[in-house]
């Protein structure tokens, strides 16, 4: 996938079955940050690829709540056994 399409994506263009699968697959590598500003901007999003986004962005969340969760019981435990 180009920027160009991906672009077009944003902007409300309805994907093919190759451009769904790109996009899906870019959206899986873009941070937090990012994913809430094409939810929050792309007005135009088509409803499928705003649900992928939605979705991606959710389950990263909850890896990041359970990894910084993870993370406070490793310094605990670092610092109990010090």
């Amino acid at each position: 996938m180009n920027t160009q399409i991906f672009d077009a994506l944003l902007d409300g263009k309805q994907p093919t079955i190759d451009e769904y699968a790109d996009f899906v697959a870019v959206v899986e590598k873009l941070p937090i940050d990012l994913l809430w500003k094409i939810l929050t901007e792309a007005k135009n999003l088509n409803g499928h690829l705003r649900n992928v986004t939605n979705k991606t962005l959710q389950e990263k969340i909850q890896r990041k709540n359970v990894d910084d969760a993870l993370d406070a019981i490793v310094t605990g435990m670092t610092n109990r056994f010090r």
